[in-house]
């Protein structure tokens, strides 16, 4: 088995460790989206291990705590088709969701699929729906997880539909991605899904933290900061100012912390198009050399 390069610098290792997000997000609020986010990251080590079987058990076990994994189902699959062992990932995958998700499923179905599978989280409050809402129109002003007006539901399926083309179309473009480009293409993947998610709570930003971390030290250090500005508005603000309170106020007249949720979507957004212009550049070099190299070896 060939030796996986994963060197991360150690003083982005010492920021991931004692990483405020992680502190506010776990130990304030007691949120669950970091076990999430373990089971998911075993799965992937799991598939640069070439486990097959145990990578689907780890993600289907992230999808008991969170929904969101199975935008990386293309992704998983994609890999393990390009290897032809998909077999072992779906089907231990496959019998533990059914196990899992059987009470929902047989019991109350449709409720399951509307409350969870088409969940689309908080309208308003994060990137570009809180800047539809800073419009002013009443058409965006509505704050829901459902129930949302004609236009705001009509935006929030565009936006998903984005977020599943790119998810599919990355994970076809790196199905034969292996070591740490498999990882970084879950990076962009996850990127893509926050510049455009139609919704958001605070406790998402726990979710790409390790997968930008790989991805690039320095993006990571700024998106932690800026989210570990906004998770401090947000608490402070939610628990009515320090001592904070266990108890979290979400009323509208302490709304006016959405704002902050600007600032790590804006340096998301910032990264997204610095990582693409590399790449880009890197990319124009290649093609620049060989036809260097061709003009060379034809004179």
């Amino acid at each position: 088995m060939s030796k996986i390069n994963l060197r991360i610098p150690t003083w982005a290792l010492a920021l991931f460790a004692l990483s405020p997000v992680s502190l506010m997000v776990s130990g304030f609020h007691g949120n669950t989206d970091p076990v999430m986010v373990l089971l998911l990251v075993c799965a992937v080590w799991m598939c640069l291990r070439n486990r097959p079987v145990l990578a689907g058990l780890f993600f289907a076990l992230s999808c008991q705590i969170k929904i969101v994994p199975l935008l990386f189902l293309p992704a998983f699959v994609f890999f393990w088709l390009s290897q032809h062992r998909s077999r072992g990932f779906l089907m231990s995958g496959a019998i533990t969701t059914c196990l899992l998700w059987s009470e929902p499923l047989l019991h109350f179905p449709t409720l399951f699929a509307k409350n969870v599978l088409a969940y689309g989280s908080y309208w308003g409050i994060w990137g570009i729906t809180y800047l539809f809402r800073l419009t002013g129109l009443q058409d965006f002003s509505r704050l829901s997880f459902f129930d949302f007006e004609p236009v705001q539901n009509i935006i929030a399926t565009v936006l998903k539909v984005i977020i599943i083309g790119a998810a599919l179309w990355i994970a076809w473009q790196h199905r034969h991605a292996r070591g740490r480009a498999f990882v970084e293409s879950l990076a962009y993947t996850w990127l893509v899904f926050f510049v455009f998610a139609p919704g958001g709570s605070p406790q998402y930003l726990v979710w790409l933290a390790p997968f930008i971390l790989i991805l690039s030290p320095t993006f990571y250090t700024c998106l932690l900061v800026s989210s570990s500005v906004f998770l401090f508005a947000f608490y402070n603000i939610t628990s009515g100012g320090l001592p904070w309170s266990v108890a979290l106020s979400m009323d509208e007249s302490k709304q006016h912390w959405a704002a902050w949720s600007l600032l790590p979507w804006l340096v998301i957004v910032a990264g997204s198009i610095a990582l693409w212009r590399k790449n880009a550049d890197g990319k124009l070099d290649l093609r620049l050399s060989k036809f260097v190299k061709l003009r060379a070896e034809s004179a």
